[in-house]
């Protein structure tokens, strides 16, 4: 019995030794899995921080991109709408640009029109007087030929580029014609177109008539004009004085070159107030009106001369107002 007793004692010691191994085993086994567990998680959550972080970024870039992408946008809306409003801006830039060339070429045509009738009624003058307008100033572009001339013909660019744009051919044009009227109104200052003495009677015209002294017929190659003695004589237009003193049955006589071949006689005044060489502008005094000379009683004899012609002054007294103010006929 006790050596029964004794064997399983044994057994039981060899089986609790056993256990106590397994356990043992067991708790190593479980303590490595768990570390191998917690390294596990370990990893695992650095991977989830590194994937959060990875996210944050992508998320942040993300935003980036779409505030880049919306101020893109903004970007080329304001773009859109500056081109807009520039399309819009130049649009009506042209519409004006265009009114005002319309009115540019209106005005021009008028101002045109207007000055081409101011060359007119001063033109009519002239032809008025016996002159030719075109002889004292030529007409735009007409050709003067003076001497020998020559040469390849070469293009002014000037004047290509005048007929490339009307609105320049068109100032051009009035350009040229304005020209001409300031021409045309020199020399309206400078022609004698009033009568040189106030308040006088026509005593004697132009061309033939009888001598008042001899009775015979005879040439008279100006007018006669009656007015009180020492009554004012005027220029009647502006000149240069060529002559002035004694001169025969003229008795004191002035001459007055006025230019373009006109030249103005003044005879038997009792005075003369210039000299040879004196400007005159039209108003002037040149002298008292006289009898000097030949002559039956106080008047003014009034000749004109063109290139070494006389003319009847009648025309050149009578062009501008028809009757002449303050002039009678005897």
């Amino acid at each position: 019995m006790r050596g029964a007793a004794a064997e399983r004692s044994t057994r039981d010691r060899a089986l609790l030794e056993q256990l106590g191994r397994e356990l043992t085993r067991s708790h190593a086994e479980r303590e490595r899995a768990m570390a191998a567990q917690a390294r596990t998680a370990a990893g695992q959550q650095g991977r989830i921080e590194r994937l959060k972080a990875e996210r944050d970024t992508a998320v942040e870039v993300a935003a980036d991109q779409a505030l880049l992408l919306l101020d893109r946008h903004t970007m080329l809306e304001e773009a859109a709408s500056e081109r807009t409003q520039l399309a819009r801006e130049r649009d009506q830039a042209m519409v004006e640009r265009e009114a005002t060339m319309n009115e540019t070429r209106r005005a021009l045509r008028d101002l045109d029109a207007q000055t081409r009738t101011a060359v007119a009624d001063i033109e009519k003058v002239i032809v008025a007087t016996g002159l030719e307008p075109s002889r004292i100033v030529p007409e735009p572009n007409r050709i003067r030929r003076v001497g020998a001339r020559g040469g390849p013909y070469i293009p002014w660019k000037a004047q290509v580029a005048l007929a490339e744009h009307a609105e320049a051919a068109q100032l051009h044009t009035l350009t040229l014609q304005v020209e001409r009227l300031r021409s045309l109104r020199d020399v309206m200052v400078r022609l004698p177109l009033v009568a040189p003495v106030t308040h006088a009677i026509l005593s004697d015209g132009f061309g033939y008539r009888r001598d008042p002294v001899s009775g015979a017929g005879a040439r008279h190659e100006g007018l006669d004009l009656r007015a009180v003695r020492d009554s004012a004589v005027i220029a009647p237009g502006a000149g240069t004085v060529i002559a002035a003193g004694w001169d025969g049955a003229f008795g004191n006589l002035v001459q007055v070159d006025h230019g373009f071949g006109v030249v103005s006689r003044y005879a038997h005044l009792s005075r003369m107030l210039v000299r040879k060489g004196d400007v005159l502008a039209p108003g002037d005094q040149i002298g008292v009106v006289g009898a000097t000379g030949r002559v039956t009683g106080a008047h003014l004899h009034y000749e004109i001369w063109i290139d070494g012609e006389p003319r009847d002054p009648m025309p050149f007294i009578t062009a501008v107002s028809r009757p002449f103010a303050g002039f009678g006929r005897q």
